[in-house]
């Protein structure tokens, strides 16, 4: 009896840990599910465009849509350190993409792509939109996947909480308005959907 409770007494700690975590991750996959579907939305409106300027450009922000799709759908289905840790690949190695057309201008490409393009309000909220998902899923990129499994298989699937939905409500309400704040000038077309790169002769 007494050898009994006094193994359940470490276990306590650890199952209030795995409750506290498995909540949080509901926070996180909402706001990656809806700041992933965001941003899509957001390079939706720049395909055409960088298709006109140059094919190998447009065909770059589609792939960049079907992957930030499938991570969204993963963020829901899939949920785990590897789906984490490609969320937070993908938005940094986007940014940094951005940050180089913004600054430097590409490497690659016409002489025109091979110069600093404008920044607009689109373009910020799909940095922010990217950079935020990258920040919710940095938890679980980091966490052990064999620490999880053991977490999983010792303790139940708690009941998500008041508090925990209210959050992820929120995480994902602020994602949406960040989407509209740069769609707006993209459909009205000024920002990042009808930017035009500087002429080589300016």
């Amino acid at each position: 009896m007494s050898s009994t409770s006094l193994a359940e007494r470490p276990a306590r700690p650890r199952a209030l840990a795995a409750t506290r975590s498995l909540r949080l991750d509901e926070v996180s996959r909402t706001g990656v599910c809806v700041a992933l579907v965001g941003a899509t939305a957001i390079h939706g409106t720049v395909v055409t465009h960088h298709f006109q300027q140059w094919p190998p450009a447009g065909i770059f922000f589609l792939v960049l849509q079907v992957l930030e799709v499938s991570l969204a759908v993963a963020a829901v289905y899939a949920w785990g350190p590897r789906t984490a840790q490609a969320v937070v690949l993908t938005g940094f190695a986007t940014v940094l993409v951005w940050l180089l057309s913004r600054t430097l201008g590409m490497p690659i490409g016409p002489a025109t792509f091979q110069l600093p393009e404008p920044v607009g309000v689109p373009d910020l909220a799909c940095c922010f939109l990217e950079l935020g998902a990258a920040a919710l899923a940095a938890p679980m990129a980091l966490m052990r996947r064999p620490a999880q499994t053991r977490i999983a298989r010792k303790t139940p699937t708690p009941t998500v909480s008041r508090w925990s939905l209210v959050l992820a409500a929120l995480v994902g309400a602020i994602a949406l308005v960040a989407t509209g704040w740069g769609l707006g000038p993209a459909m009205s077309g000024s920002g990042h959907a009808t930017h035009a790169h500087a002429s080589v002769t300016r």
